[in-house]
């Protein structure tokens, strides 16, 4: 089916899973196109069909809310790179945040509605309940990329919060776009919920996976102090998978920034964990084995941290044999 088709499916398909899968097909396929644009020095603009498809879905009544709040999330950087030959990670990024600046621009009003409408009074778990705080978070996802629109409300539902749900997204949504008072949230999130390990994994996890964390000259600064934390214990499987694993696996913009910091990063703390914990040393060192597909630059920063690997004396036979297996 062509662009228009896909389309007009996600827009009025009756059966909701073909629906949505209408959506995804379209949205990788307009975010591919914009790849090639973006590599080629072209301008990037989003069809009227696209825009009219998203807003005919976010306005639905008759549709599942947890639906349409997977129907307004686009397919994942990691997912789009799997499409492509040599994973383009720089131009995937900025296709997906085009994409989603611009719908955030044309249906401002819909989305603030729709934040609006799905307000509760009582927190429960009914399914219908669940759909609609989804559904508001993802509006509010959108709504942040508009100046002090977005943030302003995600500061008003961070401080009124009667749950985790809505706190935690409330905090990942000041976090990642980096608003004036991230800096005062992290800490109070931090003081309210010090004591509870699951809690204090989710504060580790929302800071690993800001895609904004390098933007700044003391990025670098602030990954680094998140690892020196005095509640980061390298001895807690638990708290490395939702810092180093959260930093590696689910923010792909910072691991694979160009300066190659990521990797360096990865390669020192396998080091050190493979004298303690093999196994997780061992998983932690896959995004590293997929080198080959992505570009020279990176290829080359990541092979080499590899090859620093494979020829430390005391390596584990769970690392050392994925690491050779991955340079053949």
């Amino acid at each position: 089916r062509d662009d228009e088709a896909l389309a007009f499916s996600m827009a009025h398909e009756t059966d909701d899973f073909n629906r949505w899968e209408a959506g995804q097909q379209l949205s990788t396929r307009l975010i591919l196109s914009m790849v090639d644009n973006i590599n080629d020095g072209k301008e990037l603009s989003l069809p009227d069909y696209y825009v009219a498809a998203c807003k005919q879905t976010l306005l639905d009544k008759t549709l599942d809310k947890a639906l349409i709040a997977r129907a307004m999330t686009l397919p994942s950087l990691s997912y789009i790179g799997e499409m492509m030959p040599i994973v383009d990670v720089d131009a995937i990024h900025q296709a997906r945040e085009f994409i989603q600046s611009e719908l955030a621009q044309q249906l401002s009003d819909d989305f603030l509605d729709v934040y609006q409408t799905n307000t509760q009074d009582e927190y429960n778990l009914l399914p219908e309940s669940m759909g609609k705080r989804s559904l508001r978070h993802q509006a509010l996802s959108y709504l942040m990329r508009l100046d002090e629109v977005g943030s302003s409300l995600a500061k008003l539902q961070y401080q009124a919060a009667d749950n985790m749900t809505d706190q935690i997204a409330a905090f990942k949504s000041l976090v990642h776009s980096e608003t004036s008072s991230a800096n005062e949230v992290i800490e109070a999130f931090y003081q309210q919920w010090k004591e509870d390990n699951l809690v204090l994994d989710k504060w580790f996890m929302v800071q690993a996976t800001n895609p904004n964390l390098l933007v700044h000259e003391s990025g670098k600064e602030r990954v680094e102090k998140l690892f020196a934390h005095n509640d980061f214990d390298i001895k807690n499987p638990n708290r490395v998978r939702a810092l180093l694993g959260a930093f590696c696996s689910a923010n792909p913009v910072c691991f694979h920034d160009a300066s190659g910091f990521g990797y360096g990063l990865l390669g020192n703390y396998i080091e050190t964990i493979d004298a303690m914990n093999p196994q997780i040393a061992s998983r932690l060192s896959v995004p590293l084995t997929r080198w080959k597909r992505y570009n020279e630059q990176r290829q080359q920063l990541m092979k080499a941290e590899l090859q620093r690997l494979i020829v430390l004396p005391k390596l584990s036979k769970d690392v050392s044999e994925l690491v050779e297996k991955s340079l053949k």
